[in-house]
This record gives structure tokens, sequence and C-alpha cells, in this order.
């Protein structure tokens, strides 16, 4: 027979308990109803965006689901169409095509093949698309972004399906200069980064933010493979110090081998980037003088 001190005790734990369960509940509302409002503006897309790529074990699917990253919206500028690729393994790479208004298949354009963060799903589609299509197509460029098929990332094996992408999109596109330019966001940087090992002489340029490497590093041969393509990266002065060591491992082994590499560390900045839109089209402006063609 418990003691009337452990009786209380007891009794006190079970208010408790339920005090907290209680809290739990009113703390979720909350934060569902908090993301709900942030993800009207642009600056707290970016703050759900991140949470999204790094921490979404941290949400239920409602409360993640309020806390979607921004959702690409069409200029009036350009236009937009789904596209379906069969791939050998009887799976299909879903990818969207960006591009100004005036365009056609025949006509030479810049193309820009964007690879998504996080999950590389639909949602990460449309958010990669939200950096930077609409100034893209401002300059007449045309954007590509794939959907990694279910329950793969091109940030491993399904990198390979790239590969697919890049033989439809030659046989499909006048490319100009027979080369796209790269361009990829955290897990989208890696895969950007693994492609250009994979692909080089497919590629004019490679821009990542943040990108790195995996483990174990390619080798010093498959590094030299990236000479005369410009590799621009990015890391957020506030990101977790294992994308910093990754960064600076990776553009100190492509200047080993040497590769015009560069790494840019952003004061303030945390995983996800806001670098501009425009800001991005300058560097890559200025990569379409320099890329060597085939």
């Amino acid at each position: 027979m418990p003691k009337l001190s452990e009786l209380s005790l007891l009794r006190h734990m079970t208010s408790l308990l339920s005090s907290l369960s209680l809290f739990h509940r009113l703390f979720h509302r909350l934060f569902h109803r908090l993301f709900q409002h942030l993800a009207q503006s642009t600056s707290a897309s970016m703050l759900t965006l991140g949470l999204a790529i790094a921490s979404p074990a941290l949400f239920s699917p409602a409360a993640l689901a309020a806390a979607k990253a921004p959702a690409f919206t069409l200029p009036a500028h350009a236009k937009q169409t789904q596209h379906s690729l069969p791939l050998a393994d009887g799976k299909k790479l879903n990818y969207e095509l960006v591009a100004p208004s005036s365009w056609t298949p025949a006509k030479a354009a810049p193309v820009l093949l964007l690879l998504p963060p996080g999950g590389q799903n639909a949602a990460m589609v449309s958010a990669a698309l939200h950096f930077v299509a609409g100034a893209a197509t401002r300059h007449g460029w045309v954007v590509i972004c794939p959907q990694a098929p279910t329950g793969e990332s091109f940030n491993g094996p399904g990198n390979q399906y790239l590969l697919s992408l890049l033989a439809a999109l030659r046989s499909g596109l006048k490319i100009e200069g027979n080369r796209l330019h790269l361009l990829g966001i955290s897990n989208g940087g890696r895969s950007a980064l693994t492609l250009a090992i994979n692909a080089p002489t497919e590629l004019a340029s490679v821009y990542v933010f943040p990108g790195a490497f995996g483990t174990p590093m390619p080798d010093e041969a498959a590094l030299k493979n990236l000479r005369g393509l410009p590799v621009r990266m990015f890391v957020g002065e506030q990101d977790d110090a294992s994308w910093h060591k990754a960064s600076e491992a990776s553009v100190a082994a492509l200047q080993k081998a040497g590769v015009d590499a560069r790494l840019e560390v952003r004061k303030g900045e945390g995983h996800i980037l806001n670098l501009g839109d425009e800001t991005i089209m300058q560097t890559l402006e200025g990569f379409r003088s320099l890329a060597p063609t085939k």
C-alpha cells in the first residue's frame, strides 16, 4: 500500500503528464498556424524551406504541409510544360521545363539544369524554380528541373537517371554550345557535383549553394576532368559545421586538380542562402563566354 506522500506524488505526476499532453497539443496547433502564416512571405518561406530540407522529422505531415516552401509562380514572360521520360528500369523521370514565351525547341538557347534540394520531390522542384527560373527566363534561358523517381535521390545511384535526361535533352533541344549549365541547391548541390564527375563533357559550368562531394572524395584523375568548367560554391556562415568542412575539402581538392573552383562563405546566412536571382544570373551569364563547346 503506497504511503500518503507517494500517493500525493503520483497525483502530481499524473497532473503534470496531463498538462504536458495539453501543452503538446497547444504547441502543435500554434506551430501549425504559425507556419501557415509564415509561408505567405518570401523570407519566412526560406525558413520553412530550411526546416523541410534539414529537419522534416521534427514536424507532423500536417505541420510540414503548412510549412511548404514557396511555390513557383510562372511570370508573364515565360511558359512552363511538364514532361515524363521513361527510364530503362521501368521508372519515369518527371521534369519541368520553363522557358521564355517566344522560345521553341528549335531555337538555340542557354539551358540550365536545376537540381532541387531535400527529397527532390514535386514540392522541392517548385521551390527550386522559385529561386531562379523567373530571372533565368528573363535573360532568355531555358530551365529544366527534374523530380527524382519515388524512393530515389539524384545524390546516389539515382544520379545515373540524369545521364538519361541529358541524352534526351541533347536530342530534343538546341542547346547553346552543346553544353548545359548546372545549378544545385543543398542535396541538389551534392547531386550536381556528382553529375559533374559522371558527365563533365556535357556541362558548361557548375553552381551550388550549398553543395559538396560526399565521401570518399573523387580521385584526382576524375577531378581533373572538370578542368575548363567554372565551379562556384557557396555556404552560409551559420550553416552546420559539416557543410563547411565538406565544402572546404571539396574546393581544396578541385583547386589542387587545377579546376577553376571558388568557395564563398555568406556572412549571416544559414543553410538556405538568399543569393538573389539576378545575382545568380549575372554569374551564369558570365559563364556563357567561358564555356567550352563540343
